[in-house]
């Protein structure tokens, strides 16, 4: 099935999803650059990020968004392309997979050999990225029948306040709710 190209802010998106996390971006006063810059690998290809974020500690993300279904195990070619691009580049990547959520997300890191995933959560405070620790892996489970990770926040908006932050569940609120054009 092909995705509805969306109209957010001027913008045409390729996906309803990208558009939502450009609402989500936005609601949390990320700076963020839809499709601004495509590159030419080194290795051999080219790559064109969905996003370029500049967090409010001036950290800088690339971004991909994928459904909610992506499946990377599935993905090899593809997921090395990633590995190329952010060893190249010097910066990681975010996998947002689905709509903005409570849930981990996949992190492409630079400056590994190889095929290297990390795991993070999107807060609304320092350092807006956080790497999942000891303490978060405690919070993470496993579908089993998905294999796709999730968290006990999921249905808990105070718990998901307290530690995502309120900025954060309001713009997951707003991405959700959001009325887009064509």
């Amino acid at each position: 099935m092909k995705p509805l190209p969306t109209k957010y802010r001027d913008r045409i998106f390729r996906s309803r999803t990208e558009a939502r996390w450009a609402v989500f971006f936005t609601r949390m006063d990320w700076n963020w650059k839809y499709e601004d810059q495509g590159y030419e690998l080194e290795s051999g290809g080219n790559y064109l990020p969905d996003f370029e974020i500049r967090l409010p500690n001036l950290d800088e993300w690339y971004v991909e968004v994928k459904p909610d279904n992506f499946d990377k195990f599935d993905q090899d070619e593809y997921m090395a392309k990633l590995q190329r691009f952010t060893s190249e580049a010097g910066k990681n990547l975010l996998i947002l997979d689905g709509n903005p959520s409570c849930k981990p997300f996949d992190i492409v890191c630079h400056g590994f050999e190889g095929r290297s995933l990390g795991m993070a959560f999107l807060q609304d405070y320092e350092p807006y990225v956080r790497w999942v620790d000891d303490y978060w892996a405690g919070y993470i489970n496993l579908d089993e029948r998905t294999g796709r990770h999730f968290t006990e926040h999921a249905d808990d908006e105070r718990m998901q306040r307290k530690s995502f932050g309120r900025q954060y569940v309001e713009s997951l609120k707003a991405a959700r709710n959001e009325k887009f054009g064509i």
